[in-house]
């Protein structure tokens, strides 16, 4: 008996790479620790990245402010 089936599968799925950081030198799959076999069965890869320059701003400007606020008492 030979049969085709009609099959509709979408799939979504995301990775954040290793080491919290990614490295544009290395390659995709290297970068989430996925074997290419397994990433070769998506048809579209979307590679996102952020700007790490605007991380030491905002770390600049929010920590201070958030220790100003709290001072936490030890009983000293």
């Amino acid at each position: 008996i030979t049969t085709t089936l009609n099959a509709r599968t979408c799939v979504l799925a995301a990775a954040n790479p290793i080491y919290g950081r990614y490295n544009k030198h290395m390659s995709i799959a290297r970068n989430v620790n996925m074997p290419n076999a397994l990433l070769s069965r998506f048809d579209l890869l979307f590679l996102i990245l952020d700007k790490t320059d605007n991380d030491k701003a905002l770390a600049g400007a929010y920590l201070p402010r958030s220790h100003q606020q709290c001072s936490p008492s030890f009983g000293i």
